[in-house]
């Protein structure tokens, strides 16, 4: 241990230990060092953890799209092969079905919708028009528009709607 003194600056002190102070110093680093191991543990558990978040929200911010959407499943079963727009737009219809009428739409809204937004996206090309009547016909197949009384919870949610219009990526 070093020690001040006045006018002799710094001078080496001779140091004079018992055993259990050297024990006791061990256990005590032992400790700190498992303590700063579980702070470690904790910190990188937490990243983890709020990257996996991140990653979520990223990839669905809105309830009612992951709880009332399938991907298309019975089109998808049927072997039609969807590219990323057109799984949107079967999404955004399947849940038009489910919410619309939470909404204050009706099955001829929804249909209209995709129809429309099809169109839209087809540019006046004949064979991307063709296959979204296709599409659509197959979807129709597989849907019955939900009354208000029966819609969902998650139906409520603006990102429902927002989803369904088209207004966001929801």
């Amino acid at each position: 241990m070093r020690k001040f003194r006045l006018g002799e600056g710094f001078r080496e002190e001779p140091q004079i230990e018992e055993e259990g102070e050297e024990e006791a110093d061990e256990e005590e680093e032992q400790d700190e060092e498992e303590v700063r191991n579980e702070i470690t543990s904790l910190i990188e558990a937490l990243e983890e953890q709020s990257e996996e978040e991140e990653l979520a929200v990223e990839e669905d911010t809105c309830p009612s799209v992951a709880e009332y959407t399938d991907n298309c499943a019975y089109v998808r079963e049927l072997g039609m092969s969807l590219d990323e727009e057109a799984l949107e737009l079967c999404n955004r219809h399947q849940l038009c079905y489910t919410c619309g009428a939470y909404h204050n739409m009706n099955a001829v809204i929804c249909d209209r919708g995709f129809l429309n937004e099809a169109d839209r996206l087809c540019r006046g090309d004949a064979t991307c028009k063709d296959e979204a009547a296709g599409l659509f016909f197959f979807m129709l197949r597989d849907r019955v528009f939900t009354d208000i009384q029966s819609t969902g919870f998650a139906c409520a949610a603006k990102c429902t709607f927002e989803f369904i219009t088209g207004i966001s990526g929801a």
